[in-house]
């Protein structure tokens, strides 16, 4: 009877020390790339950080019970081979809800998203493979077939952390590349670069799998490689062709520019011109009016005097520049702006609609101060054609119904409100 017991509290030590090491190595993969992908976008969230924060951890937990579950619990006879591919299909599963989570409260174009991800996921495919190759080669001894053996749990451990130091000023640089005027397209052709590498290194992995020989599995990455090699020297190529266009576009942007501000400039000192002459006009009645009269007039208050500049924000004009489009319109000509379907739309108050590839939270920051708010997270609103403001939706002056989100809606009732004690 002790005897018996002592097996069964030997084999209760052991599945608890099967399901601490999965727990352990499940989390040590999924954090830094968590983080990783999280990290360029930190200003573009349309929700807190902390809610973010929160939403990954409850998928995570949520993934790491059929994850413990199928290294350790029972499984029928027929699954029981297939617990790693299990494992791994859990681990996939998460990933997949992890991007998707990222799609959904990301402000950014699909082409930059899918950038982080993947180049994010080839690095990380990258180091596992590593310490588990490391773990495997030079530890040939105390695999107890499980995904974790202690040893290479340590290297994993050991490595990730490496990966996460190094790999965080390298998500705070690709922030700062994602801030500026790159064509989408050049987004999804750089993606195609860690694409085709992961590619590559999960087809190798694959390979011994199969009955070919050292030689014969060689030759196959090599050509695997060859392929690669040739696209990323074509790619290298097309990035400078584009880069070449974006300068010449800019070019004749920059000169647009200063033509427009030349004609403004013009424009200023004929206006500047014709309120001097108006003053001269209305002092030279005064002096034929007191001449006639022989009595001075009280001096006349000038109807330019004392003239606020109200509305001078609508004569702002703002400028879109991009690689492949460039636009320019008057601040009060925009009645709101939209993300839909993964494109930016202006809509102005002639009725004309513009295509943008700059994001809202950009386009904001171009915009007058005060003047122009969100409504909902792909809504940008211009305050002063508000007619309505209801629980769920606002209404401009045009008849235009936009969705007002419920987060929104405290601060953008104050917004309006100052808006319409200051005209």
């Amino acid at each position: 009877m002790a005897r018996r017991f002592s097996a069964i509290e030997r084999a209760c030590h052991k599945v608890a020390a099967v399901v601490l090491r999965n727990i352990i190595g499940f989390l040590v993969q999924v954090l830094p790339c968590a983080v990783l992908c999280v990290a360029p976008f930190t200003r573009r969230l349309d929700l807190p950080l902390r809610q973010l924060v929160a939403m990954l951890g409850v998928a995570i937990c949520v993934a790491l019970v059929p994850f413990v579950y199928v290294a350790t619990g029972p499984l029928p006879d027929v699954l029981d081979p297939w617990r790693l591919t299990l494992q791994n299909a859990v681990f996939l599963t998460l990933a997949c809800a992890l991007v998707a989570l990222m799609f959904s409260h990301v402000d950014a174009p699909a082409s930059q998203k899918a950038f982080v991800i993947l180049m994010v996921g080839s690095l990380a495919y990258f180091v596992t493979q590593a310490a588990a190759l490391i773990g495997d080669n030079v530890w040939t001894t105390g695999h107890d077939g499980y995904m974790y053996p202690f040893r290479t749990l340590v290297l994993l451990s050991l490595s990730n952390t490496v990966f996460l130091a190094l790999a965080l000023p390298l998500a705070r640089y690709v922030r700062k590349l994602l801030d500026t005027l790159v064509d989408p397209a050049l987004w999804w052709g750089l993606s195609l670069l860690p694409a085709c590498l992961l590619v590559t290194m999960m087809f190798g992995n694959w390979l011994p799998l199969t009955f070919m020989s050292y030689s014969e599995v060689y030759l196959v990455l090599v050509f695997a490689l060859t392929v690669f090699a040739l696209f990323l020297f074509w790619w290298v190529l097309r990035i400078a062709e584009t880069v070449h266009e974006d300068s010449q576009r800019r070019t004749q942007l920059v000169r647009a520019l200063d033509e427009h501000k030349h004609t403004q400039a013009e424009l200023e000192q004929q206006l500047v011109l014709a309120h001097a002459r108006v003053d001269e006009l209305e002092r030279g009645l005064d002096t034929r009016s007191e001449t006639a009269d022989g009595v001075p007039n009280d001096i006349m208050e000038s109807s330019f005097a004392g003239t606020s500049l109200q509305g001078v924000w609508k004569d702002q004009v703002i400028t879109i520049g991009g690689p492949r489009t460039a636009l320019s319109f008057l601040a009060g000509d925009l009645l709101f702006a939209e993300s839909q379907n993964r494109s930016r739309l202006l809509h102005l108050a002639d009725g004309t609609t513009l295509p943008c590839d700059m994001a809202l939270s950009q386009l904001a920051g171009l915009l007058p101060e005060g003047h122009f708010t969100f409504c909902h997270r792909a809504t940008l609103v211009n305050l002063h054609h508000v007619a309505q403001v209801a629980q769920d939706r606002i209404t401009l002056d045009n008849g235009t119904v936009l969705p007002m989100s419920r987060r929104r809606s405290s601060e953008f009732t104050a917004q309006l409100e100052t808006i319409r004690h200051n005209r």
